[in-house]
Protein backbone atom coordinates (compact mmCIF):
# COMPACT_ATOMS: atom_id res chain seq x y z
CA UNK A 1 0.00 0.00 0.00
CA UNK A 2 1.78 3.13 -1.25
CA UNK A 3 -0.99 5.73 -0.76
CA UNK A 4 -0.68 8.18 2.11
CA UNK A 5 -3.16 7.21 4.79
CA UNK A 6 -6.18 9.33 5.63
CA UNK A 7 -5.77 8.22 9.23
CA UNK A 8 -2.90 6.77 11.25
CA UNK A 9 -3.81 5.02 14.50
CA UNK A 10 -1.06 4.63 17.10
CA UNK A 11 -1.97 2.19 19.85
CA UNK A 12 0.04 -0.39 21.75
CA UNK A 13 -2.77 -2.95 21.68
CA UNK A 14 -4.55 -4.46 18.67
CA UNK A 15 -5.78 -7.70 17.15
CA UNK A 16 -5.33 -10.59 18.00
CA UNK A 17 -5.35 -9.52 21.66
CA UNK A 18 -8.77 -10.58 22.99
CA UNK A 19 -9.33 -8.15 25.86
CA UNK A 20 -8.57 -4.62 27.06
CA UNK A 21 -8.71 -1.85 24.46
CA UNK A 22 -7.38 -3.99 21.59
CA UNK A 23 -10.84 -5.03 20.31
CA UNK A 24 -11.99 -1.39 20.27
CA UNK A 25 -8.86 -0.22 18.44
CA UNK A 26 -9.37 -3.01 15.93
CA UNK A 27 -13.05 -2.19 15.39
CA UNK A 28 -12.31 1.49 14.77
CA UNK A 29 -9.48 0.78 12.32
CA UNK A 30 -11.54 -1.73 10.36
CA UNK A 31 -14.52 0.64 10.24
CA UNK A 32 -12.41 3.54 8.94
CA UNK A 33 -10.73 1.27 6.37
CA UNK A 34 -14.10 0.67 4.70
CA UNK A 35 -13.77 4.03 2.97
CA UNK A 36 -10.24 5.29 3.69
CA UNK A 37 -6.61 4.20 3.67
CA UNK A 38 -5.54 3.45 7.25
CA UNK A 39 -2.16 2.80 8.85
CA UNK A 40 -2.11 1.15 12.27
CA UNK A 41 1.10 1.40 14.29
CA UNK A 42 0.82 -1.12 17.08
CA UNK A 43 2.82 -3.39 19.35
CA UNK A 44 3.56 -7.08 19.51
CA UNK A 45 0.56 -9.05 20.85
CA UNK A 46 1.21 -9.59 24.57
CA UNK A 47 -1.90 -8.78 26.61
CA UNK A 48 -3.27 -10.26 28.86
CA UNK A 49 -0.52 -12.92 28.87
CA UNK A 50 2.31 -10.42 29.46
CA UNK A 51 4.56 -12.30 27.08
CA UNK A 52 4.97 -11.89 23.34
CA UNK A 53 2.58 -14.04 21.32
CA UNK A 54 3.29 -15.67 17.98
CA UNK A 55 1.08 -17.84 15.80
CA UNK A 56 -0.90 -15.01 14.17
CA UNK A 57 -0.59 -13.90 10.53
CA UNK A 58 -0.41 -10.17 9.89
CA UNK A 59 -0.11 -10.87 6.13
CA UNK A 60 -3.37 -12.78 6.19
CA UNK A 61 -4.99 -10.00 8.21
CA UNK A 62 -3.79 -7.33 5.75
CA UNK A 63 -5.16 -9.44 2.90
CA UNK A 64 -8.61 -9.34 4.47
CA UNK A 65 -8.42 -5.54 4.86
CA UNK A 66 -6.85 -4.11 1.67
CA UNK A 67 -7.13 -0.47 2.82
CA UNK A 68 -5.47 -1.18 6.17
CA UNK A 69 -1.72 -1.45 6.69
CA UNK A 70 -0.69 -3.04 9.98
CA UNK A 71 2.77 -2.04 11.25
CA UNK A 72 4.13 -3.96 14.25
CA UNK A 73 6.64 -2.03 16.32
CA UNK A 74 9.14 -3.50 18.78
CA UNK A 75 8.91 -2.75 22.50
CA UNK A 76 9.73 -4.32 25.82
CA UNK A 77 7.25 -6.65 27.55
CA UNK A 78 7.97 -6.76 31.29
CA UNK A 79 8.08 -10.14 33.00
CA UNK A 80 7.53 -8.48 36.37
CA UNK A 81 4.82 -5.83 36.50
CA UNK A 82 5.41 -2.46 38.14
CA UNK A 83 4.84 1.20 37.34
CA UNK A 84 8.46 1.46 36.21
CA UNK A 85 8.40 -1.61 33.95
CA UNK A 86 5.11 -0.51 32.41
CA UNK A 87 6.53 2.95 31.79
CA UNK A 88 9.61 1.46 30.11
CA UNK A 89 7.37 -0.61 27.81
CA UNK A 90 5.32 2.44 26.81
CA UNK A 91 8.37 4.62 26.29
CA UNK A 92 10.06 1.97 24.15
CA UNK A 93 6.91 1.73 22.02
CA UNK A 94 6.80 5.51 21.73
CA UNK A 95 10.39 5.66 20.46
CA UNK A 96 9.65 2.88 17.97
CA UNK A 97 6.64 4.81 16.66
CA UNK A 98 8.63 8.02 16.26
CA UNK A 99 11.57 6.28 14.58
CA UNK A 100 9.39 4.14 12.30
CA UNK A 101 8.93 6.83 9.67
CA UNK A 102 5.27 5.81 9.47
CA UNK A 103 3.68 8.77 11.26
CA UNK A 104 2.09 10.20 8.15
CA UNK A 105 -1.27 11.43 6.98
CA UNK A 106 -3.36 14.47 7.89
CA UNK A 107 -5.05 12.91 10.95
CA UNK A 108 -3.51 10.80 13.71
CA UNK A 109 -5.40 8.93 16.43
CA UNK A 110 -3.44 8.26 19.63
CA UNK A 111 -4.80 5.67 22.07
CA UNK A 112 -4.28 5.96 25.84
CA UNK A 113 -3.29 3.58 27.22
CA UNK A 114 -0.51 3.71 26.34
CA UNK A 115 -0.48 7.29 27.63
CA UNK A 116 3.28 7.84 27.79
CA UNK A 117 3.90 6.74 24.20
CA UNK A 118 0.87 8.77 23.04
CA UNK A 119 2.29 11.88 24.72
CA UNK A 120 5.69 11.23 23.13
CA UNK A 121 4.19 10.91 19.65
CA UNK A 122 2.05 14.01 20.16
CA UNK A 123 5.11 16.03 21.22
CA UNK A 124 7.01 14.84 18.15
CA UNK A 125 4.11 15.67 15.83
CA UNK A 126 3.71 19.12 17.31
CA UNK A 127 7.42 19.76 16.73
CA UNK A 128 7.88 18.17 13.28
CA UNK A 129 4.38 18.14 11.74
CA UNK A 130 2.45 20.96 13.43
CA UNK A 131 -0.37 20.89 10.84
CA UNK A 132 -1.26 17.27 11.59
CA UNK A 133 -4.58 16.98 13.38
CA UNK A 134 -4.43 14.73 16.45
CA UNK A 135 -7.26 12.99 18.28
CA UNK A 136 -6.48 11.36 21.64
CA UNK A 137 -8.72 8.46 22.65
CA UNK A 138 -8.72 7.97 26.43
CA UNK A 139 -9.67 4.58 27.89
CA UNK A 140 -7.89 4.95 31.26
CA UNK A 141 -6.87 7.93 33.37
CA UNK A 142 -3.33 7.39 34.62
CA UNK A 143 -3.41 10.12 37.28
CA UNK A 144 -6.60 8.62 38.73
CA UNK A 145 -5.12 5.14 38.51
CA UNK A 146 -2.13 6.06 40.64
CA UNK A 147 -4.37 7.71 43.19
CA UNK A 148 -7.01 4.98 43.36
CA UNK A 149 -4.68 2.00 43.58
CA UNK A 150 -3.02 3.51 46.66
CA UNK A 151 0.28 4.31 45.01
CA UNK A 152 2.38 6.80 46.94
CA UNK A 153 1.80 10.39 46.00
CA UNK A 154 4.88 12.36 45.17
CA UNK A 155 7.06 13.22 42.24
CA UNK A 156 5.89 10.25 40.13
CA UNK A 157 2.22 11.19 40.48
CA UNK A 158 3.02 14.82 39.74
CA UNK A 159 4.98 13.91 36.61
CA UNK A 160 2.27 11.57 35.32
CA UNK A 161 -0.44 14.17 35.96
CA UNK A 162 1.56 16.85 34.14
CA UNK A 163 2.17 14.64 31.11
CA UNK A 164 -1.45 13.50 30.91
CA UNK A 165 -2.84 17.02 31.30
CA UNK A 166 -0.40 18.37 28.69
CA UNK A 167 -1.45 15.65 26.25
CA UNK A 168 -5.15 16.43 26.65
CA UNK A 169 -4.58 20.17 26.37
CA UNK A 170 -2.42 19.97 23.24
CA UNK A 171 -4.49 17.59 21.16
CA UNK A 172 -7.08 18.80 18.66
CA UNK A 173 -9.84 16.46 19.86
CA UNK A 174 -10.25 14.22 22.91
CA UNK A 175 -12.60 11.24 23.04
CA UNK A 176 -13.21 9.58 26.41
CA UNK A 177 -15.04 6.37 27.21
CA UNK A 178 -17.13 7.89 30.01
CA UNK A 179 -18.17 11.48 30.89
CA UNK A 180 -16.85 10.97 34.41
CA UNK A 181 -13.33 11.05 32.91
CA UNK A 182 -13.92 14.66 31.89
CA UNK A 183 -15.28 15.56 35.32
CA UNK A 184 -12.23 14.00 36.96
CA UNK A 185 -10.02 16.23 34.82
CA UNK A 186 -12.34 19.23 35.29
CA UNK A 187 -12.92 19.41 31.53
CA UNK A 188 -16.65 18.76 31.35
CA UNK A 189 -17.53 22.46 30.97
CA UNK A 190 -14.52 23.45 28.86
CA UNK A 191 -14.60 23.67 25.05
CA UNK A 192 -17.44 21.31 24.22
CA UNK A 193 -16.24 21.26 20.61
CA UNK A 194 -13.02 19.54 21.64
CA UNK A 195 -14.02 16.97 24.26
CA UNK A 196 -16.41 14.14 23.41
CA UNK A 197 -17.70 10.98 25.03
CA UNK A 198 -18.07 7.77 23.02
CA UNK A 199 -18.94 4.82 25.28
CA UNK A 200 -17.20 1.50 24.80
CA UNK A 201 -19.44 -0.69 22.71
CA UNK A 202 -20.42 -4.32 22.90
CA UNK A 203 -18.14 -6.08 20.43
CA UNK A 204 -18.39 -9.64 21.72
CA UNK A 205 -20.38 -12.13 19.65
CA UNK A 206 -21.95 -14.57 22.09
CA UNK A 207 -21.97 -17.89 20.19
CA UNK A 208 -21.39 -20.93 22.44
CA UNK A 209 -20.40 -24.14 20.70
CA UNK A 210 -21.73 -26.55 23.32
CA UNK A 211 -24.24 -26.80 26.14
CA UNK A 212 -23.65 -25.45 29.64
CA UNK A 213 -23.54 -28.96 31.09
CA UNK A 214 -20.91 -30.02 28.56
CA UNK A 215 -18.67 -27.09 29.53
CA UNK A 216 -19.11 -27.79 33.23
CA UNK A 217 -18.20 -31.42 32.65
CA UNK A 218 -15.04 -30.58 30.68
CA UNK A 219 -13.77 -28.26 33.41
CA UNK A 220 -15.00 -30.48 36.27
CA UNK A 221 -16.99 -27.60 37.75
CA UNK A 222 -19.47 -30.00 39.29
CA UNK A 223 -22.86 -28.90 40.62
CA UNK A 224 -21.63 -25.98 42.72
CA UNK A 225 -22.73 -22.43 41.93
CA UNK A 226 -20.13 -21.12 39.46
CA UNK A 227 -18.82 -17.56 39.88
CA UNK A 228 -16.72 -16.48 36.88
CA UNK A 229 -14.18 -13.66 36.57
CA UNK A 230 -12.71 -13.01 33.11
CA UNK A 231 -9.96 -10.71 31.94
CA UNK A 232 -7.09 -8.94 33.61
CA UNK A 233 -5.90 -9.86 37.09
CA UNK A 234 -4.09 -6.74 38.18
CA UNK A 235 -3.92 -4.37 41.13
CA UNK A 236 -7.12 -2.47 40.40
CA UNK A 237 -9.19 -5.68 40.32
CA UNK A 238 -8.40 -6.36 44.00
CA UNK A 239 -9.02 -10.07 43.55
CA UNK A 240 -7.63 -10.92 46.98
CA UNK A 241 -11.13 -10.03 48.17
CA UNK A 242 -12.58 -12.79 45.98
CA UNK A 243 -10.10 -15.32 47.34
CA UNK A 244 -11.09 -14.40 50.88
CA UNK A 245 -14.70 -14.86 49.84
CA UNK A 246 -13.82 -18.31 48.49
CA UNK A 247 -12.06 -19.11 51.75
CA UNK A 248 -15.14 -18.07 53.70
CA UNK A 249 -17.43 -20.15 51.46
CA UNK A 250 -15.17 -23.18 51.88
CA UNK A 251 -15.07 -22.85 55.67
CA UNK A 252 -18.88 -22.57 55.80
CA UNK A 253 -19.24 -25.49 53.36
CA UNK A 254 -21.18 -23.49 50.80
CA UNK A 255 -21.16 -25.08 47.34
CA UNK A 256 -19.59 -22.25 45.35
CA UNK A 257 -16.76 -22.50 42.80
CA UNK A 258 -14.74 -19.44 41.77
CA UNK A 259 -13.11 -19.57 38.31
CA UNK A 260 -10.62 -16.93 37.12
CA UNK A 261 -10.10 -16.78 33.35
CA UNK A 262 -7.25 -14.73 31.90
CA UNK A 263 -3.89 -13.42 33.03
CA UNK A 264 -2.27 -10.39 34.59
CA UNK A 265 0.49 -9.09 36.78
CA UNK A 266 -1.09 -10.44 39.99
CA UNK A 267 -1.79 -13.95 38.70
CA UNK A 268 1.18 -15.70 40.29
CA UNK A 269 0.51 -14.01 43.62
CA UNK A 270 -3.15 -15.02 43.49
CA UNK A 271 -2.25 -18.64 42.71
CA UNK A 272 0.00 -18.79 45.77
CA UNK A 273 -2.72 -17.25 47.96
CA UNK A 274 -5.26 -19.79 46.65
CA UNK A 275 -3.03 -22.85 46.99
CA UNK A 276 -5.08 -24.22 49.91
CA UNK A 277 -8.50 -23.48 48.37
CA UNK A 278 -10.35 -26.36 46.75
CA UNK A 279 -13.08 -24.14 45.32
CA UNK A 280 -10.85 -21.91 43.16
CA UNK A 281 -9.71 -22.54 39.58
CA UNK A 282 -7.40 -20.57 37.28
CA UNK A 283 -7.90 -20.89 33.52
CA UNK A 284 -5.49 -19.37 30.96
CA UNK A 285 -6.83 -16.94 28.34
CA UNK A 286 -9.18 -18.70 25.90
CA UNK A 287 -10.58 -18.16 22.42
CA UNK A 288 -13.77 -16.16 21.91
CA UNK A 289 -15.84 -19.27 21.27
CA UNK A 290 -14.50 -20.95 24.41
CA UNK A 291 -15.13 -17.76 26.37
CA UNK A 292 -18.75 -17.92 25.22
CA UNK A 293 -18.95 -21.50 26.51
CA UNK A 294 -17.60 -20.46 29.91
CA UNK A 295 -19.89 -17.46 30.18
CA UNK A 296 -22.88 -19.63 29.38
CA UNK A 297 -21.86 -22.15 32.05
CA UNK A 298 -21.52 -19.51 34.79
CA UNK A 299 -24.20 -18.81 37.37
CA UNK A 300 -22.76 -15.37 38.18
CA UNK A 301 -20.37 -13.13 36.23
CA UNK A 302 -18.21 -11.13 38.61
CA UNK A 303 -16.61 -7.70 38.41
CA UNK A 304 -14.49 -7.05 41.50
CA UNK A 305 -12.63 -3.80 42.10
CA UNK A 306 -10.14 -2.71 44.70
CA UNK A 307 -11.69 -0.40 47.33
CA UNK A 308 -11.23 3.21 46.25
CA UNK A 309 -11.26 2.53 42.48
CA UNK A 310 -13.80 4.91 40.94
CA UNK A 311 -12.78 6.91 37.90
CA UNK A 312 -9.59 5.40 36.47
CA UNK A 313 -11.18 3.05 33.90
CA UNK A 314 -14.22 1.08 32.82
CA UNK A 315 -13.92 -2.72 33.00
CA UNK A 316 -14.13 -3.84 29.37
CA UNK A 317 -15.54 -7.16 30.55
CA UNK A 318 -18.85 -5.45 31.41
CA UNK A 319 -19.89 -5.05 27.78
CA UNK A 320 -19.09 -8.73 27.24
CA UNK A 321 -20.98 -9.79 30.35
CA UNK A 322 -24.10 -7.83 29.40
CA UNK A 323 -24.55 -9.81 26.17
CA UNK A 324 -24.15 -13.23 27.75
CA UNK A 325 -27.59 -13.64 29.27
CA UNK A 326 -26.06 -14.42 32.66
CA UNK A 327 -26.47 -12.27 35.80
CA UNK A 328 -23.72 -9.78 36.61
CA UNK A 329 -22.52 -9.02 40.14
CA UNK A 330 -20.35 -5.94 40.64
CA UNK A 331 -18.32 -5.65 43.84
CA UNK A 332 -17.12 -2.04 43.87
CA UNK A 333 -17.57 1.44 45.26
CA UNK A 334 -21.17 2.58 44.62
CA UNK A 335 -19.99 5.56 42.59
CA UNK A 336 -17.41 3.66 40.56
CA UNK A 337 -17.99 3.49 36.81
CA UNK A 338 -18.77 -0.23 37.05
CA UNK A 339 -21.03 0.19 40.07
CA UNK A 340 -22.98 3.00 38.47
CA UNK A 341 -23.44 0.96 35.30
CA UNK A 342 -25.40 -1.75 37.11
CA UNK A 343 -27.06 0.36 39.82
CA UNK A 344 -28.40 3.10 37.55
CA UNK A 345 -29.41 0.83 34.66
CA UNK A 346 -30.54 -2.20 36.71
CA UNK A 347 -28.30 -4.38 34.58
CA UNK A 348 -26.87 -6.38 37.49
CA UNK A 349 -26.43 -6.65 41.22
CA UNK A 350 -24.06 -4.62 43.37
CA UNK A 351 -22.23 -5.09 46.69
CA UNK A 352 -19.64 -2.93 48.44
CA UNK A 353 -16.02 -3.71 47.61
CA UNK A 354 -13.51 -5.06 50.09
CA UNK A 355 -15.91 -7.12 52.24
CA UNK A 356 -15.90 -10.91 51.69
CA UNK A 357 -19.01 -11.35 53.85
CA UNK A 358 -21.00 -8.96 51.65
CA UNK A 359 -19.74 -10.59 48.46
CA UNK A 360 -20.60 -14.10 49.64
CA UNK A 361 -24.04 -12.92 50.76
CA UNK A 362 -24.63 -11.37 47.33
CA UNK A 363 -23.65 -14.62 45.63
CA UNK A 364 -25.81 -16.83 47.83
CA UNK A 365 -28.90 -14.63 47.87
CA UNK A 366 -29.31 -14.48 44.08
CA UNK A 367 -32.53 -16.23 43.12
CA UNK A 368 -33.17 -17.65 39.61
CA UNK A 369 -36.08 -15.26 39.02
CA UNK A 370 -33.98 -12.20 39.90
CA UNK A 371 -31.06 -13.51 37.83
CA UNK A 372 -33.31 -13.84 34.79
CA UNK A 373 -34.66 -10.30 35.16
CA UNK A 374 -31.28 -8.54 35.46
CA UNK A 375 -29.78 -10.67 32.67
CA UNK A 376 -32.57 -9.72 30.25
CA UNK A 377 -32.26 -6.07 31.24
CA UNK A 378 -28.50 -6.18 30.59
CA UNK A 379 -28.98 -7.64 27.10
CA UNK A 380 -31.48 -4.93 26.17
CA UNK A 381 -29.23 -2.22 27.60
CA UNK A 382 -26.20 -3.46 25.66
CA UNK A 383 -28.12 -3.65 22.39
CA UNK A 384 -29.72 -0.22 22.77
CA UNK A 385 -27.02 1.83 24.50
CA UNK A 386 -23.77 0.06 23.63
CA UNK A 387 -24.26 -0.41 19.90
CA UNK A 388 -21.04 -0.70 17.94
CA UNK A 389 -22.63 0.83 14.85
CA UNK A 390 -23.79 3.91 16.76
CA UNK A 391 -20.45 4.42 18.52
CA UNK A 392 -18.39 4.06 15.36
CA UNK A 393 -20.71 6.40 13.48
CA UNK A 394 -20.21 8.99 16.23
CA UNK A 395 -16.45 8.48 16.07
CA UNK A 396 -16.41 9.03 12.33
CA UNK A 397 -18.41 12.27 12.69
CA UNK A 398 -15.89 13.58 15.22
CA UNK A 399 -12.98 12.74 12.92
CA UNK A 400 -14.69 14.31 9.91
CA UNK A 401 -14.95 17.65 11.72
CA UNK A 402 -11.37 17.96 12.97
Amino acid sequence: MSLEPSYTIVGLNYWPEPTGNAPYNTDLAEELSQSSVIHVLTGIPHYPWWEKQRGHSDLEYDGLHPNLKLVRLSHTVPKTQSNVSRAIMEISFGFSAILSGKLSGPKVILVSPAMLSSAMVLAWLRLICPKTKVLVWVQDLYEQGLRETSQKKGILSAIIASIENWMLANSDRVVVAHPKFLKAKQLSQINTQKYFTVPNWSQFEFSPTETSSETKSRYSFGDAKLVLHIGNMGVKQGLENVLETARLAQSLKHQVTFAFVGGGNQLDRLKVAASDLENVMFIPPVSESELANLLQAADILLVNEKPGVKEMSIPSKLTTYFLSGRPVLVCSEPDSLAGMAVIENKTGLWVQSGNPDDLLTGILRLEPSEAEIVAKTAILFAREKLSKESALRQFRQILDHI
